[in-house]
């Protein structure tokens, strides 16, 4: 029995420092979520101990990315950039999916799913981040058929 992957913020953020924005407490969520999509007591002989690790490292860094673009939120700041008491707040929804085009004047912002014709929706979905299409790379050989060759026929005589 191989041990689970027990989560470490500051390890996870010192791999993936451009999501330092993410708090402790939304990567440990995302890494909960993670474990649900992908077993953390897998059977060594199918994904060892490391690579475990790294895939489900990287799935986490998938969700906070893909929760990080859900919504934003603006309040009015003070000097320090600390929110303002008593300030209105504003949840805006973000981006879903791949950006298909931007422009910079009055600035403007379209989105598509990804799909590729053929994949599965799991291949969809892992794809739309880079965390999560490294993480599909990793895992696709485990859903990969495989040959299993019948018995040795080569000593019978056919009629």
């Amino acid at each position: 029995m191989t041990q689970p992957v027990v989560f470490s913020y500051q390890d996870w953020i010192g791999a993936f420092p451009e999501l330092s924005s993410v708090t402790n407490l939304k990567a440990q969520m995302a890494f909960n979520a993670a474990c649900i999509r992908i077993d953390n007591t897998l059977d060594p002989d199918v994904i060892d101990d490391s690579q475990r690790e790294t895939i489900l490292y990287l799935l986490t860094a998938h969700i906070a990315l893909l929760m990080a673009q859900a919504v934003s939120v603006q309040q009015a700041t003070d000097a320090n950039g600390n929110p303002i008491a008593g300030s209105t707040v504003s949840m805006t929804p973000g981006i879903s999916g791949r950006v298909s085009s931007a422009t910079e004047g009055s600035v403007s912002v379209s989105s598509e799913s990804f799909s590729k014709a053929g994949a599965s929706s799991l291949e969809n979905w892992l794809n739309s981040t880079q965390y999560g299409a490294l993480v599909w790379q990793m895992i696709a050989p485990l859903f990969a058929p495989f040959y299993v060759p019948g018995p040795d026929r080569s000593g019978y005589l056919l009629p």
